[in-house]
């Protein structure tokens, strides 16, 4: 290569760098490269914040009713849930009145009279337990004492059964019962203890 050949090459990079240097050409290649990489999609091995928000609130069991064709949602109940409570007022059995007219102060109910009456409301009780369980995997023995009158009328009613019964319904669902109840008039109060156990 000639002097004046070398010379023109060399004057033309050094015009060139100059150039480069203060237009910064790369920058905005650079630029544009950093604003692409911020707009791709997250990899999907990197859940978002919601959805995993939505996995935490997941824990409810469900089952299928072949008999109904749906899916029944079970409640999983908490320590307070199962705890056992009453609702109605405590009682005992009143002091007996002598009817001295008659000389008799009347006898309480014996236990087949008191098996008579149940056994025709015994179907409704279960399904006051079954409406306040739901779909509840609750196993408890539930209690109902009753405190019927001279007349054979139910007066008053106690409920011993888990929390979640007691909230959802169960006392006032077996008070409903019970007021429809007529046992045999004995002339004197009797108090009547029924046991269910839930399983």
């Amino acid at each position: 290569m000639s002097f004046w050949g070398g010379l023109f090459v060399g004057i033309l990079l050094g015009v060139l760098g100059v150039f480069a240097y203060q237009n910064k050409p790369w920058e905005k290649y650079t630029k544009k490269f950093d604003e692409i990489a911020q707009t791709q999609p997250k990899s999907q091995s990197e859940p978002s914040k919601k959805a995993k928000k939505r996995k935490r609130k997941r824990g409810k069991k469900s089952f299928r009713d072949e008999t109904n064709d749906i899916d029944v949602e079970i409640v999983e109940l908490r320590a307070r849930d199962r705890q056992i409570i009453s609702k109605g007022p405590k009682f005992a059995l009143p002091d007996k009145k002598l009817d001295f007219a008659n000389g008799s102060s009347g006898r309480s109910l014996n236990q087949n009279e008191i098996n008579r009456t149940l056994g025709s409301a015994q179907g409704k009780y279960i399904d006051c337990i079954k409406n306040a369980r739901g779909s509840a995997e609750l196993k408890a023995e539930i209690g109902l004492r009753l405190l019927v009158d001279e007349n054979g009328r139910v007066e008053k009613k106690r409920v011993t059964a888990p929390r979640y019964l007691i909230d959802h319904g169960l006392f006032e669902c077996m008070s409903r019962v019970a007021n429809n109840m007529n046992f045999k008039a004995t002339g004197a109060h009797s108090l009547v203890t029924v046991p269910f156990d839930l399983y």
